[in-house]
């Protein structure tokens, strides 16, 4: 004879936090670059030589002395607050790095599309910092402030 089973429901027990969202999914506020597809000379402060602005975004021809910036316009930043930066970079030679807040992001040496977070210690706007043998152009730069 086969024994009977019970098949009364049992409570099951669940982890701490089933059934909510337990990681924090980030949202993004407004972009802050003014020009961040280098359309206009007037919305970004550099050295000519070596910084320019072509076909290929801002470029640097590698002939500057020491470490070089180029700065851009943004609308309000504010210190101790996140920021993602996004940036696309062709590079032939050196590094560059995002600034942002006066905090630096990290220095780039080789060709690719970087993001990053950064979060600022002051109210400065966005400049990439290219060292004394930087080689190489800037297709595009957003700041976007992380919530």
């Amino acid at each position: 004879m086969i024994p009977k089973r019970s098949y009364k429901r049992r409570p099951q027990k669940m982890g701490a936090g089933w059934g909510k969202a337990n990681a924090h999914t980030p949202t993004y506020g407004i972009q802050q670059v003014v020009d961040p597809g280098f359309s206009f000379l007037a919305n970004w402060t550099f050295d000519t030589p070596p910084w320019t602005i072509d076909n290929d975004g801002l470029s640097c021809d590698g002939s500057q002395g020491g470490a070089s910036i180029a700065a851009g316009d943004t609308t309000t930043i504010k210190a101790g607050t996140t920021y993602r930066v996004i940036f696309m970079l062709a590079i032939s030679a050196g590094q560059v790095q995002a600034t942002i807040g006066s905090t630096a992001g990290t220095a780039r040496t080789t060709s690719g599309f970087y993001i990053e977070e950064i979060v600022t210690t002051d109210t400065d706007g966005i400049e990439l910092l290219a060292d004394a043998s930087f080689v190489g152009a800037i297709e595009r730069v957003t700041v976007e402030e992380v919530f």
